[in-house]
């Protein structure tokens, strides 16, 4: 049963959510609205107050951005996948440059079929 299962697969409850959506006429994928405040957190803010000093604490974090210690700490977890992602497909994208340049230099610097190393000497 688990391998009929794939990852990118919905489950059975978001698939009924969606079918009770589309019957009753919804056909907007947006969300709904969410109780409670909006947030208003500055991202960006965040990042400056990391860079220019790293031995806040999360908490520190959290009072100078007068928001909860839980929404510091989700952004950074976001901000860390993120820059993963970034130096991984920085990584990936310098190791295809590379095997690029290599096939390149193997292809230019060829050696004609009747080489041997005896033959320039």
């Amino acid at each position: 049963m688990d391998s009929l299962v794939r990852e990118d697969t919905i489950t059975a409850i978001r698939w009924r959510k969606w079918f009770a959506l589309f019957k009753s006429r919804v056909t907007s994928l947006e969300d709904k609205p969410r109780r409670g405040r909006p947030s208003d957190f500055d991202g960006p803010g965040l990042c400056t107050a990391v860079e220019t000093d790293e031995s806040l604490t999360n908490r520190m974090l959290a009072f100078n951005s007068r928001t909860d210690h839980s929404a510091i700490v989700c952004r950074l977890k976001k901000l860390e996948e993120l820059l993963k992602l970034i130096v991984t497909t920085f990584r990936i994208k310098c190791l295809k440059y590379l095997c690029f340049l290599l096939h390149n230099l193997a292809q230019s610097s060829r050696m004609p079929d009747n080489y041997t190393p005896t033959h320039y000497m």
